[in-house]
């Protein structure tokens, strides 16, 4: 099979989730790739300032996919493309959260507006403080965005059923990504469509394009790919949609199914 093109997500696929670096098998397996000439992607709902320093040493890449595909950047890291998300959709994401009590956080290519919920919002999405400098509280003045412009996605936190409930009320992909947290981005923003637009760039076709994810953000990342690979600890609605389901990310699920599908 020619595969010419790999994309990873990163929490729950290359590493585990609340960890910083990749496992040896899983860099071993990854310079194998390259050794063979096949590029290899980062597909990412992270802001690249959050991507951790191990995923950024070990992967080298012309490209990288960040925000669920609403920025695309060159291998140095420099802005290519954004997609920024509706002034409306924006103004609604803040009327929902104020109705429903729940956090948000607006993805900038670089740093996260919290605009609602600081303390609850920082609890779940970063308990640790790794990235306190890159999280700011805007949940008093609501005014990042009338200097930097509308954001490209944003991060909820809060009840599992109460952010279900609000995501039925916009039309965008609001999708799950781990208990109390959902992602919401663009109806027309996709990891797929920013892997398209990747492999358009390196004169390779999805029919050549393996991806590898865990989450309900990766789902039309893995369809769109010719092989898409659901890790073990995937959820069931990521898992019912692979090609095939591999072992769990700390139990060296990628070096496995690509050497299941003899990639290396």
């Amino acid at each position: 099979m020619s595969i010419r093109l790999v994309a990873f997500d990163i929490d729950g696929t290359l590493i585990p989730r609340s960890t910083t670096t990749i496992d040896d098998m899983t860099k071993d397996a990854i310079r194998e790739l390259e050794k063979k000439g096949i590029k290899v992607v980062i597909s990412t709902g992270r802001i690249v300032t959050f991507m951790q320093k191990d995923v950024i040493d070990t992967i080298k890449s012309d490209y990288c996919i960040s925000i669920n595909g609403g920025v695309i950047t060159n291998g140095d890291y420099d802005i290519i493309k954004t997609y920024p998300m509706s002034e409306d959709n924006f103004n609604k994401i803040i009327s929902l959260a104020d109705e429903y009590h729940f956090g948000i956080g607006f993805k900038y290519p670089k740093e996260i507006a919290v605009y609602n919920e600081f303390d609850l919002y920082m609890s779940v999405y970063d308990p640790k403080g790794l990235y306190t400098k890159l999280i700011n509280d805007y949940t008093k003045t609501r005014d990042y965005h009338k200097t930097h412009g509308m954001p490209v996605g944003c991060f909820w936190i809060g009840d599992n059923d109460i952010l279900a409930k609000a995501a039925s009320e916009i039309d965008m992909n609001c999708v799950y990504s781990y208990d109390r947290g959902r992602e919401c981005f663009n109806s027309d923003v996709s990891k797929s469509e920013a892997l398209r637009w990747v492999a358009n760039k390196l004169g390779i076709s999805m029919d050549e394009v393996m991806a590898f994810g865990d989450s309900d953000n990766d789902i039309d990342m893995l369809k769109a790919a010719k092989i898409g690979v659901a890790m073990g600890n995937a959820t069931k609605t990521t898992k019912d949609i692979a090609d095939y389901i591999t072992d769990d990310c700390d139990k060296y699920g990628i070096p496995k199914a690509l050497k299941h599908f003899e990639i290396i």
